[in-house]
């Protein structure tokens, strides 16, 4: 169990208790979050711009292959992001859950986790296609739809509503945590890529370098990150449920079976 005070957190009581909660629980996180950072960053090897890229470099008789990964891609990590969040909250709570299980809640969440991802992604692109910062609002306010759905049997749009009602009234915060955590994450995996770059180089079309020995350090920059990103949202995550400990009783009256 990790201890996380039921109180207003600071700033750096969230990252403190993050740090602690990510160091108990990787060993349970980890092979996920590998199997989400080799399927991510694989396609790299073949295309600098990576799967997406890929597919318009490829014979159109083969591209469907592409897209069958592409699609097997984004929901295998939405299913094992779910796994993760499930596995971390567990852990913060002290409750002796295995990989496998958590696997497995995740799978059965899959559909509300595959549509709510897919929604997600389409309000975010029309916000940004719109307006930029509305956009950015929108995609802050229901980020944390995902560990909201593993807590809790809602459905997906009352799940979209709950981490709306818990982000907005904190909403710098949330977005503090959010983009600094991109941020912190995208400079590693350019460092490491950049320091691993002259082992086993490889030439892609284009005259684009790359290397088996950036593919492995950016691999393991996300296998690190990963699970301490999802424990960092997790301790904001508790701490929103605190700040608004009513509005959080209600829902679950709302979505008791």
């Amino acid at each position: 169990m990790v201890y996380v005070p039921e109180r207003d957190l600071s700033i750096l009581e969230t990252l403190r208790y993050s740090l602690t909660l990510w160091k108990k629980a990787f060993p349970a996180t980890i092979i996920m979050a590998l199997f989400v950072a080799c399927i991510n960053v694989l396609p790299h090897t073949l295309h600098p711009k990576g799967a997406g890229a890929l597919v318009y470099h490829l014979p159109s008789e083969t591209q469907w292959n592409l897209w069958l990964y592409i699609i097997l891609q984004f929901i295998f990590s939405v299913i094992f992001y779910g796994a993760m969040y499930h596995q971390i909250m567990a852990v913060k709570g002290g409750k002796d859950i295995s990989v496998t299980a958590s696997i497995l809640r995740s799978f059965k969440k899959s559909p509300k986790l595959i549509l709510g991802s897919l929604l997600f992604s389409l309000i975010l692109i029309l916000g940004l296609a719109l307006l930029m910062l509305p956009g950015l609002f929108i995609m802050v306010a229901l980020y944390f739809f995902i560990p909201f759905i593993m807590l809790d049997e809602g459905g997906i749009w009352v799940n979209f509503t709950l981490s709306y009602r818990m982000v907005v009234p904190h909403w710098w915060r949330s977005a503090l945590f959010i983009f600094g955590g991109m941020a912190l994450t995208a400079g590693l995996w350019i460092l490491a890529a950049d320091l691993a770059s002259p082992l086993l180089k490889l030439q892609h079309e284009g005259g684009i370098p790359w290397s088996m020995g950036s593919m492995i350090a950016m691999i393991l920059i996300l296998t690190i990150m990963v699970p301490w990103l999802l424990s960092l949202y997790t301790v904001h995550i508790y701490d929103l449920l605190n700040r608004h400990e009513h509005d959080y009783a209600e829902h679950l009256k709302a979505v008791a079976p």
